[in-house]
């Protein structure tokens, strides 16, 4: 399998497989250089993020969620240019929140998807978003919302104001960590949020006004937290039930 070099979907998830290979063989320049998919999510995966995965340039989307992964989260996935969806969800990662989230360049870059060749990601995807309970059918890759999925990890720390570049992002779960201090005023720039969930936490203060602004927002939730204060009434806010 290491010789596919157009190979571009490795679904492997829901397999019994207990460990990562990071062999020599699997960082070779030509190992698995087309590749945009890889989902490795539910196998009993241990030990750490392995490095190699850092060196797929093509990566348009990891799911590694619902494994026994460790450590603190590197910082490989940050600068891989294509990505755009990562679930690590539901690990026992630990450590402050990734500052270098911000460099993804294909959430934070408006001329992204201009450079990307529209045709590598035609083919149909099945997807299982996290916490949804059926499976999805996307039309293509290209219709998969760029969502990063952290939550039911043990990060800890704030979450930094560095986080505002990502504009592009569609879906934000840090939900049932660690986190703590404030939400700070500057997630309001990620003005195509549509889901942001920050639940089970250790969030402290008031709920800035400022994610009045995000037009998308469709999903909010602040729950089990130590916030205080007003809830905001205008902008999407407005859309939501009183049991949100």
């Amino acid at each position: 399998m290491l010789a596919l070099q157009n190979l571009s979907y490795l679904p492997l998830a829901n397999n019994s497989l207990t460990n990562i290979t990071d062999e020599r063989t699997i960082t070779d320049p030509y190992t698995f250089q087309s590749l945009k998919l890889l989902d490795i999510g539910g196998c009993n995966l241990t030990g750490q993020l392995p490095t190699w995965i850092g060196k797929l340039t093509e990566l348009k989307v990891i799911d590694m969620s619902f494994n026994q992964i460790t450590g603190l989260i590197p910082r490989w996935p940050w600068t891989l240019p294509n990505l755009s969806y990562i679930d690590l969800s539901v690990n026992l990662l630990y450590g402050e929140f990734p500052k270098e989230l911000s460099q993804l360049q294909a959430l934070t870059s408006e001329h992204h998807d201009e450079q990307v060749n529209q045709k590598d990601l035609e083919l149909p995807l099945f997807r299982q978003p996290n916490n949804a309970p059926n499976l999805v059918l996307y039309s293509s890759l290209s219709g998969l919302p760029p969502a990063i999925y952290l939550g039911n990890n043990s990060l800890s720390g704030g979450i930094p104001a560095t986080i505002s570049p990502l504009k592009f992002v569609h879906v934000l779960d840090l939900s049932n960590n660690n986190l703590s201090g404030t939400i700070p005023d500057q997630m309001s720039n990620l003005t195509n949020l549509e889901t942001l969930d920050l639940s089970g936490n250790q969030l402290s203060g008031e709920i800035p006004r400022s994610l009045e602004n995000p037009h998308f927002l469709s999903s909010f939730s602040v729950a089990n937290n130590d916030l205080e204060g007003l809830i905001p009434v205008g902008g999407q806010f407005e859309s939501f039930p009183n049991s949100s």
